[in-house]
């Protein structure tokens, strides 16, 4: 498991939906692929992103906050976390999965176990997690953010090939 802290550039809040969402590290350090608009993500629900042939689950929280995880659980070895159920244990952001109910903080992938304690139960086992931001669009003629405009993936895609994006 890597840990990489959510990297957000501006507070939740403010981010306009035309945001570009990025995954970092699947190639060299420095690098950064963009998955979605900020606006397509919906609170509480994870996508799949397949970055550089990996699949990754990739959450909007309640409070805006982003997260991205490997997206096989492995436990069952499915591609299933992000149909998991999003929530908090004890104020931390976790997810659930669907398959065998393991649960896993989505801020560093660790699975929270069922046994209370100091660490919250949590095991050595989990998924990896990947830097994830959110960068607001330049305003342009390729990136046109008003309402029934095509959104700044139109043009990401026609720039940087297809890219594969699950919504549930």
């Amino acid at each position: 498991m890597n840990n990489h802290p959510t990297t957000v550039l501006t507070p939740p809040a403010l981010l306009h939906p035309d945001a570009r969402v990025e995954i970092g590290g699947t190639g060299d350090d420095t690098a950064w692929t963009a998955v979605c608009r900020y606006g397509d993500l919906t609170p509480g629900r994870g996508v799949t992103a397949l970055v550089a042939g990996r699949q990754i689950a990739v959450f909007r929280d309640e409070n805006g906050t982003l997260y991205a995880l490997d997206n096989r659980d492995p436990v069952s070895g499915a591609y299933v976390i992000s149909r998991g159920i999003t929530g908090s244990l004890g104020g931390v952001p976790v997810v659930t999965s669907p398959m065998y109910k393991e649960t896993y903080d989505l801020r560093t992938g660790v699975r929270v176990g069922e046994e209370g304690g100091e660490d919250g139960g949590a095991t050595a086992d989990g998924l990896r997690t990947w830097p994830v931001r959110a960068i607001h669009p330049v305003p342009g003629p390729e990136t046109p953010s008003a309402p029934g405009s095509p959104s700044v993936m139109t043009a990401l895609a026609a720039l940087s090939g297809p890219r594969a994006l699950e919504t549930r």
